[in-house]
């Protein structure tokens, strides 16, 4: 199954019923992947459903590919569930950041806005981020879309916290991995993953942090760029709550 092409779909009809792929999916299974009548792909909803597929039929102008829609199966959101909390990036490095962390697995990605961020959430950004986490779960098999939060302030997130959640904050001078490891992260349910901006967190956004108990650790020895950052913070938590997860 996961040596074949993987397509979205907003909607899976059953098994035996015909479908067509949408504009976009269909110029990327012919025009990018040079897919033919009879080749076998794999859609995907973005909700845990999938189904085995079958081309059927491909017509130009304007260009349709139908699909003979074979067995379904449905999977459940992994866990814990993780949420990165994350200040943006200048330009394209914000497309890196969140397509890394899509295809690492993350549920929620919540643009933070911090004192000295020097990025924020733009109209038109929405769209193109629901691009890109479409294509990271294409390309790492990932059957949920993770949820694209509104951005948030420091104040407003610490508020929002949902009760019992673990935070952990990427920070050059925090702990170790090694000093987390008697903590039972497999068995939480909930992990917010939190990056400063480039020019790092105030001393007072650093002290609502310490007051809500948030968890200070290393994601290295140097002063890495945000999305830099993220995405290692990401890969580190990953590795020990989900192990399968971070290949």
């Amino acid at each position: 199954m996961k040596k074949e092409h993987w397509f979205f779909a907003e909607h899976i009809p059953k098994c035996g019923i015909e479908t067509v792929l949408s504009d976009t999916e269909a110029s990327h299974a012919v025009r990018t992947r040079r897919l033919r009548i009879d080749d076998p792909l794999i859609i995907f909803d973005g909700k845990g459903l999938s189904a085995g597929a079958r081309i059927i039929e491909i017509s130009h102008r304007p260009l349709k590919v139908r699909l003979h829609i074979g067995e379904r199966d449905w999977s459940p959101k992994k866990t814990p569930s993780v949420h990165l909390v994350s200040a943006l990036p200048k330009g394209d490095r914000q497309n890196t950041m969140i397509d890394m962390a899509t295809q690492l697995g993350v549920d929620v990605l919540t643009p933070l806005v911090c004192e000295r961020s020097v990025s924020v959430s733009r109209k038109g950004n929405r769209d193109r981020w629901e691009r890109i986490v479409i294509e990271a779960c294409k390309q790492s098999h990932r059957l949920w879309l993770p949820t694209l939060a509104e951005e948030s302030s420091l104040e407003t997130f610490i508020r929002d916290i949902d009760e019992g959640a673990t935070v952990f904050v990427g920070d050059s001078d925090g702990d170790t991995l090694g000093s987390f490891s008697n903590m039972s992260l497999k068995k939480l349910e909930k992990v917010y993953l939190v990056i400063g901006p480039e020019g790092g967190f105030t001393v007072f956004e650093r002290q609502l942090q310490k007051h809500a108990g948030f968890k200070m650790l290393s994601v290295g020895d140097g002063i890495l760029r945000t999305e830099a950052a993220a995405v290692s913070l990401v890969a580190s938590i990953m590795g020990l709550v989900r192990p399968s997860s971070v290949m």
